[in-house]
């Protein structure tokens, strides 16, 4: 959700006027610095995609690159290892969008919960969906399999 809330706040820069800034591991990069298997992957996937944002991450001695889009009216996340293989996607959908299991689920757990945001994620050949509500006041944050199962519940801390 921390991407998603980041995703909507993006504004219209182009994306090669962007700067490179540090932030801890995680730095902003240009469409210049992304490496040619990455941009080639991303444009393959998505060729009607307009680039917004990348970065470069490097954890435990592994590099990922996270390229944000424009497709139509959708954000999406892309993350890809240094060799342009894609390992994850996150695209922002409607919540009329979410399967019936997925909003049952979180309605039956908060019966007056009101849907913020919803994410879907694909990881591989497995999807899940990461949605953000408000019940009672609180901001909750919900990763749910297809079928309804809630993986994870927690509070917002953002």
């Amino acid at each position: 959700m921390k991407h998603m809330n980041r995703l909507t706040s993006l504004t219209a820069l182009a994306f090669f006027t962007l700067p490179l800034t540090s932030n801890a591991d995680e730095d902003k990069i240009t469409r210049e610095q992304l490496p040619q298997a990455v941009v080639k992957a991303v444009e393959s996937k998505f060729p009607q995609g307009k680039l917004k944002e990348a970065t470069k991450e490097t954890e435990e001695g592994k590099t990922t690159y996270e390229v944000d889009l424009q497709v139509d009216d959708q954000n999406i996340e892309v993350t890809l290892g240094e060799d342009g293989m894609i390992q994850e996607i996150e695209k922002e959908i409607p919540v009329s969008g979410l399967p019936k299991a997925v909003s049952d689920a979180v309605k039956a757990k908060y019966a007056n919960a009101a849907f913020k945001e919803a994410e879907e994620v694909i990881k591989g050949e497995a999807t899940s969906f990461e949605i953000l509500i408000s019940s009672e006041g609180v901001m909750r944050e919900f990763k749910l399999a297809v079928d309804g199962k809630i993986l994870e519940d927690k509070v917002e801390d953002d």
